[in-house]
């Protein structure tokens, strides 16, 4: 029951592990793409005001040129309502980045109707992300651009004075083409500018990524590595548990020898190897005389103790290879492999001179006690009981025959 608990709790916990561990990794990337895709978002929403103000400058320049070429009216109207949309002094046409300008009256304000929206470029820009040097460049375009609104006005100046030839050379110069480059160069730096930071967060996310990506790896093959070594771990215990079990299973808890179930076992695999080897094997049982007597005078923890040191005083006398149980009560059998009916008699006799010879003493009392053994050698018998059963019989005739005796089991016996 332990085990499996056990067994449980080490998979739960690397079932937790995991899908911590997967919750931190989907947690950092949702994280990461989220602060990508907003940079994304931002970059391209920059990307619009920068291209706006860019736009206004070349609209600007446009309906001034065809103005003073064509002294159309309408041009220089188009003019400072471009001016007065990015000064915010006008309403803002809808998709008003796309080709409004492009288009004729009335098409135009019936596909891009004005909007409520009354605000200026540059604060619009100021709601924006922009890095200081990013508003900047901005900043030095639009200035540059207002200045070349002064250049253009005069020229507005020049046609309202007749002087159409002056008006135009004013706006078909080099200086003009300068101060154009000037307003362009700043809106220019900026897109790399731009670029360059947004390449920059997405490598930053990605090298993120991939560092991530390897603690995640680390972390679930330690993890998985760490579970194998618990469930070794425990299997090994488990084993040993086991064969500690199994192990108890066959010895009797008072004497710390081998008890009935294991007997048999061993008895068996005796008989088989006195058959396949052609050697002797003779059996004893071993009763203690009057044990009942003695655990109604004593006291069963003194008939427990005398258990023990029978027990302790029958390993004094047999071999390593011999093989000591019990096989219930006060009754021990001795199984003696290489040995025959004349060596298991005459070790039977002295372990029951010994024991007469002996009493069993505590602090407080002296117990002297007998021992009856019947003697018995395997003839081939097929099942373990049948030669217990003559040994038993070998016993059962050295007790009556007034106990603290060997009797060797004969078929007549």
């Amino acid at each position: 029951m332990d085990s499996s608990k056990n067994i449980f709790i080490i998979i739960a916990a690397f079932i937790l592990g995991i899908a911590s561990i997967v919750i931190y990794s989907v947690g950092v990337v949702s994280k990461l793409n989220l602060e990508i895709n907003d940079m994304v978002h931002q970059a391209h929403l920059m990307e619009l005001k920068a291209d706006e103000l860019r736009q206004s400058s070349d609209d600007l320049t446009r309906f001034a040129r065809e103005y003073v070429v064509t002294g159309n009216v309408t041009f220089l109207e188009n003019y400072y309502s471009v001016l007065a949309i990015r000064k915010g002094e006008k309403a803002h046409p809808h998709r008003y980045q796309q080709i409004y300008w492009d288009l004729l009256e009335p098409t135009r304000s019936l596909r891009h109707p004005d909007t409520a929206l009354t605000i200026s470029l540059r604060n619009e820009m100021k709601v924006l992300p922009f890095s200081d040097y990013e508003f900047s460049k901005l900043k030095e375009s639009e200035d540059n651009s207002n200045q070349l609104v002064k250049i253009e006005e005069q020229a507005f100046f020049n046609m309202q004075n007749q002087q159409q030839e002056l008006a135009i050379s004013l706006l078909f110069n080099q200086q003009y083409s300068e101060a154009k480059q000037s307003i362009m160069l700043p809106i220019d730096e900026f897109m790399v500018s731009l670029h360059s930071r947004r390449q920059q967060v997405i490598n930053d996310g990605h090298n993120e990524m991939t560092a991530n990506f390897k603690v995640i790896t680390f972390l679930l093959v330690v993890g998985i590595l760490l579970f194998i070594a618990f469930l070794y771990v425990l299997i090994i215990s488990m084993q040993r548990n086991y064969q500690a079990m199994k192990a108890l299973s066959n010895i009797d808890p008072l004497t710390k020898i081998r008890n009935r179930r294991s007997l048999f076992l061993l008895a068996e695999q005796a008989m088989q190897e006195s058959n396949r080897n052609q050697a002797p094997l003779s059996m004893m049982m071993i009763d203690i005389d009057l044990f009942k007597g003695i655990n109604d005078t004593y006291g069963h923890i003194v008939g427990d103790e005398i258990l023990l040191d029978l027990v302790a005083r029958l390993k004094q006398k047999i071999r390593k290879s011999d093989l000591l149980s019990r096989y219930g009560g006060e009754e021990f059998i001795l199984l003696l492999p290489e040995t025959d009916l004349a060596g298991a008699t005459k070790l039977a006799e002295n372990i029951c001179s010994a024991i007469d010879d002996q009493v069993y003493q505590n602090e407080t009392l002296s117990v002297a006690y007998t021992i009856s053994i019947g003697v018995s050698q395997y003839q081939h018998e097929k099942l373990v009981r049948e030669f217990i059963h003559k040994t038993d019989q070998a016993l059962y005739q050295a007790k009556g025959s007034g106990r603290n005796q060997v009797k060797v089991f004969s078929p007549a016996s």
